[in-house]
């Protein structure tokens, strides 16, 4: 998969920046994505096996990173290894290699190097025909390593893929807290065959529009919890039950064990369709907003916004007044609780907290020695 196809890809998931080596018909190739707001990266050299960029952020240590694919044919593999040793010999920077070497070195050695699974690559269906070792791997050098002391490495659950992808953290693994999210609407809802009846005979009759709409969001909850299913928990569930499977060494794997990872894998499969839709669903209200503007006194024809409220910004206008609307209400929650006291114009004039402009905001508050 490469060419065209690649491109539409990397639209796709909004990495401007890149560089790749296409495949050789359904053997190698190499894609590497950034994003340039974030981090720069300068492509040094390009070869059939692996790429190498030199990459480096505002007041950091600039470091070289080699994406590796290795062949599979011994041969064109240590053209790899001189490659790559003539590199390390004449480089003093910092430097990363990763992926796929189709190497494998006992998991006896040096096992504490990584976390997660033991073996990174599986095929097989079934015991007699099942087969994993590890093949992928992320390797430095002591420079990379004076300067990134807790730089770490974590194997992934595969789930698309007979290689499991490999997450490197430079200054190591933060553990997320977790946030109570607040309600929201749900897209993937819809796909459920009972949500349209769920609907109708919980839709209170009486009564304003925002209580319905409070009693119903109530009931949505519930029905969430117990019929549907959370998606993002069912999610999960499913990754965590199937990097469990996956952990157990392919010499003692049993077939009831391969089965139930093949059944995981086609409840996961559906998880992900509907947490598809659901982002979907905010793409699409965010692109496809449409407005008009007055122009002496007259209203323009509708048109849609493609630059947001920064210059060269590609991201649509809404969001910006989503942020903003999420900003105010969290200021206002602080201001009724007491936390956040605003100014007064004049002594009988109104308090001011904040005020809100296209690209900038002024904020108001006492200061206190707290």
């Amino acid at each position: 998969m490469g060419g065209e196809h690649a491109g539409k890809i990397r639209k796709t998931i909004s990495y401007n920046g890149h560089c790749r080596v296409d495949a050789t018909g359904f053997s190698g190739g190499i894609w590497l994505y950034w994003r340039p707001e974030i981090v720069n990266v300068v492509p040094v050299y390009e070869h059939s096996q692996f790429i190498t960029v030199e990459v480096s952020r505002t007041g950091g240590v600039p470091w070289f990173f080699t994406a590796v694919y290795a062949s599979p044919d011994p041969t064109n593999r240590r053209e790899l290894w001189s490659e790559l040793e003539n590199f390390a010999h004449t480089n003093g920077c910092p430097w990363i290699l990763a992926r796929d070497f189709n190497e494998t070195r006992s998991l006896s050695k040096r096992h504490g190097e990584f976390a997660g699974l033991s073996h990174t690559w599986a095929r097989g269906n079934s015991p007699e025909t099942r087969q994993s070792t590890r093949l992928d791997r992320a390797l430095c050098n002591t420079e990379l390593g004076s300067y990134y002391d807790n730089a770490s490495v974590r194997h992934l659950p595969a789930f698309q893929s007979d290689h499991c992808p490999l997450l490197i953290a430079l200054n190591g693994f933060t553990p997320l807290s977790s946030v109570q999210k607040p309600f929201r609407f749900q897209a993937a809802w819809m796909t459920h065959e009972l949500f349209s009846t769920f609907i109708e005979e919980n839709w209170p009759k009486y009564g304003r529009f925002p209580s319905r709409l409070n009693a119903l969001s109530t009931s949505l909850q519930n029905w969430n919890e117990n019929v549907f299913g959370n998606i993002f928990r069912k999610k999960k569930s499913l990754m965590a039950r199937i990097e469990g499977c996956q952990k157990k060494p392919s010499t003692v794997k049993e077939k009831r064990l391969i089965a139930l990872e093949a059944t995981l894998r086609r409840g996961l499969d559906k998880i992900l369709e509907q947490e598809e839709i659901y982002w979907d669903t905010i793409m699409e209200c965010v692109t496809s907003a449409r407005m008009q503007v007055l122009w002496n006194g007259e209203p323009t024809e509708l048109f849609t916004p493609t630059r947001g409220v920064r210059q060269g910004d590609p991201l649509s206008s809404y969001l910006f007044v989503m942020c903003l609307e999420k900003l105010q209400q969290a200021i206002d929650t602080e201001f009724y609780a007491g936390k956040w006291r605003p100014i007064l114009v004049c002594r009988n004039g109104p308090a001011i907290n904040n005020l809100f402009f296209a690209d900038d905001m002024v904020l108001f508050g006492e200061a206190t020695v707290e």
